[in-house]
């Protein structure tokens, strides 16, 4: 149900004959209670991102293909092609950049067949 905090009565009276440091004791327990509230509907925000942006299934993140070179494109002037291939650079960082977030979570990896599933991730994505 949706509260109307702007309509109900203020919590804090008086305020400018308030200390400063009441008013940031006031202020530092009014935050708290916002990180209690994420807390409590993290759920909720949790399924309306998931439905915003689809997760990738595993197939499809480790499956590595140019996209914006080859294929149908045709190249017909090398400003293009610097474009495109800038494009690739950009796509082939944001894998490295996966990789080795990957390699530094398989250094705390204990289990063998945890460390043998991420370490074989790890090796598709080379």
């Amino acid at each position: 149900m949706f509260v109307k905090i702007s309509e109900q009565p203020s919590l804090y009276n008086d305020l400018e004959k308030k200390s400063v440091r009441e008013l940031l004791e006031g202020i530092n327990t009014e935050d708290q209670k916002v990180a209690l509230a994420v807390k409590e509907a993290i759920p909720q925000i949790e399924k309306l991102v998931c439905w915003i942006i689809k997760p990738k299934t595993t197939e499809e993140e480790e499956e590595f293909r140019l996209t914006y070179i080859g294929g149908n494109t045709i190249m017909k002037t090398p400003e293009l092609s610097v474009l495109e291939a800038q494009k690739e650079i950009q796509i082939f960082a944001e894998r490295v950049q996966k990789m080795f977030s990957m390699v530094r979570e398989l250094l705390g990896v204990t289990d063998d067949s945890a460390f043998n599933k991420l370490f074989s991730r790890i090796e598709k994505y080379e």
